[in-house]
């Protein structure tokens, strides 16, 4: 697989490499310890890994540093959405078969503005995803590889058709995400999420998976399975980033237990 600032492969998985299963889905990422063995030091391979892990066939891979400006026309299906991909916040894009990801650096205030421009998506539903930090790391135009502190996910064409297909449905984030990464660069508390996006954190992740685990079919309950082990093994911290991280989850599930006494989670 070839690295570059707009770069292409064809990936063909063979059996049950679908235990690669660290998934733009739900934004996972390996904890520091778990990276330095799977992660390659290419970050669009990395990314791609993370993408393609679902795909029983060949994947068609493009990514591209910075904020260069992506037509409307390829968003169609989410009407508005393209001022949000476009905020000059995005510092990296992968796309795979449709399954696409943006990443974004920037305080809270540039937050904001992109959390404002996702609110005005026309689409039925719209949900963040609230987690501890820090993100996943992307390769800046400068060579700098940094974390990202919030990020778009999009399920769309081929990658679409096959989760369907295949009922994958119920673990998948089939609507558009945009997950934040929480860190001491973003402020909770000055955090503004407009009507009508639903807000998620990780134990509302935990219990779909663990729903989806009852549901018939052997290949959705071992996705539910896999999706639930990376949750728990990203968890898995140590010291003084285990209490961070027990900090983290803490505050988030304060905010968003406040924001549901306004607001209750709509029924996906």
């Amino acid at each position: 697989m070839k690295c570059g600032l707009r770069n292409r492969c064809v990936a063909r998985l063979h059996g049950e490499q679908t235990d690669l299963v660290i998934r733009m889905n739900s934004c996972f990422y390996p904890n520091r310890r778990t990276q330095r063995r799977r992660t390659p030091n290419c970050p669009a391979a990395a990314i791609a890994i993370l993408l393609i892990a679902c795909l029983p066939a060949a994947a068609l891979l493009t990514s591209e540093k910075g904020a260069k400006e992506l037509s409307p026309a390829n968003y169609t299906d989410w009407p508005g959405l393209a001022a949000a991909i476009n905020d000059p916040a995005r510092v990296y894009q992968v796309w795979v078969n449709g399954n696409e990801q943006f990443f974004y650096r920037g305080d809270t205030a540039a937050l904001n503005r992109v959390l404002k421009k996702f609110s005005e998506t026309q689409t039925p539903r719209l949900q963040v995803i609230l987690r501890p930090g820090p993100g996943p790391e992307v390769e800046l135009e400068n060579g700098e590889r940094q974390p990202a502190d919030w990020s778009l996910q999009i399920v769309g064409g081929i990658a679409r058709a096959s989760i369907t297909h295949r009922g994958l449905d119920a673990v998948w984030n089939m609507d558009p995400t945009l997950t934040i990464y929480l860190t001491e660069g973003i402020a909770l508390a000055d955090m503004v999420i407009p009507d009508p996006i639903a807000v998620l954190q990780l134990e509302d992740l935990r219990r779909r998976y663990l729903e989806a685990q009852k549901l018939e079919g052997e290949e959705i309950r071992r996705e539910a399975a896999q999706f639930l082990q990376v949750l728990t093994e990203d968890a898995e911290r140590e010291g003084e980033a285990a209490a961070v991280f027990t900090e983290r989850v803490n505050a988030i599930a304060g905010h968003v237990a406040g924001l549901r006494k306004k607001r209750p989670v709509p029924p996906q």
